[in-house]
This record gives C-alpha cells, sequence and structure tokens, in this order.
C-alpha cells in the first residue's frame, strides 16, 4: 500500500500510524458492538410491539402519539415497552464512551480517543434512528433516517486530528 508520502518521494516511518482514510474514519465511529447489542434488544422490542404498532401505523388516522400510546400499552414484567425501549437506548448511548475508553490505547500517540469518543456519542442516535429504533418509532420517516445518516456520515468523516488542530491553531479573529 502506498501513501501520499510515498508517492511524493518522501520517507514514511513504518512506526507511525498513517493517517485513517475517510471511510476508515466513518467505519471507526460507529460502536460496532454497541450497535449489534442495541440491535438484538431492539429486535425484541420490536417483536413485542409488532401487532399493536402496527395497527396505529394502519389506523385511518394514524399519529405519532397512536403509536406511541399502542407502544406504552404494552409492558413486560408491569413495565411499559415504551420505557423499556428509553431505557436500553439510554444505556447503549452511555456504554458508547465506556466500551470506547476500554479498547483505547492512551499510551497511543495517534490515538484521539476523545475526538473518536466524541463522535461516536453523537453518532449513535443518528444510527439508532436509521435503524427505525422501537423508542423513535412514533416519528421515524425511512427517507428522513436515510438524509439523516448521510449528513452525519459525510461530516463524521470530515472531522479529523488535523482538522481540529487547524482550528486550535488559528489566530482569533480581531475585533
Amino acid at each position: 500500500m502506498t501513501t501520499a508520502a510515498d508517492d511524493a518521494g518522501g520517507d514514511t516511518n513504518d512506526t507511525q500510524k498513517q493517517a485513517d482514510t475517510y471511510l476508515e474514519r466513518v467505519a471507526k465511529y460507529v460502536p460496532a458492538e454497541i450497535v449489534a447489542f442495541y440491535l438484538f434488544v431492539n429486535s425484541i422490542l420490536n417483536a413485542a410491539a409488532n401487532e399493536p404498532v402496527a395497527a396505529a401505523i394502519a389506523a385511518p388516522n394514524s399519529s405519532p402519539t397512536g403509536i406511541k400510546d399502542a407502544i406504552q400499552g404494552l409492558a413486560m414484567a408491569g413495565i411499559s415497552v415504551w420505557v423499556i425501549a428509553w431505557i436500553v437506548l439510554i444505556v447503549a448511548l452511555i456504554m458508547t464512551p465506556i466500551y470506547l475508553i476500554s479498547v483505547s490505547d492512551p499510551q497511543d500517540p495517534n490515538e484521539h480517543r476523545w475526538l473518536n469518543i466524541t463522535v461516536s456519542v453523537i453518532a449513535f442516535p443518528f444510527w439508532a434512528y436509521a435503524i427505525d429504533a422501537l423508542a423513535f418509532k412514533p416519528w421515524h420517516d425511512g427517507v428522513l433516517a436515510s438524509i439523516m445518516l448521510a449528513i452525519f456520515t459525510v461530516i463524521s468523516g470530515a472531522i479529523t486530528p488535523e482538522l481540529l488542530a487547524r482550528f486550535r491553531a488559528a489566530p482569533a479573529p480581531q475585533q
């Protein structure tokens, strides 16, 4: 694999990590293990809510309130499925930085873990909405989910440690 430095005739250091490509950065911002956990639990909740939610969506006067009411009317061990869906969403969101901190290497000077963690925490709700999370079901729109995910992907892929360093080094505007 050649790098920009190789193409320009410069030397590269094998021990130095090369900058991630745009797509590699986007993929790293998606906490796959947390998303997998969330997909698993969300599919269980969706299965429990499938018939009442489908009926609420198919109703002639379908509304987010009607869908929410259909979900709230269901319970697991006496707890509303709506409440469980939100608890699971919040747990996954909280676990995102915890997981990323546990797998990061604080000794690696090339790893910008707080940047990755911040973007990942912001990314999780976008991914949850895109996968039609039960917590977002009353407001879910597949087209909007695709647009939001595309926008987030473009923005998060462009966020690099180098870009942030440029912002920090830029002189403050004079008044």
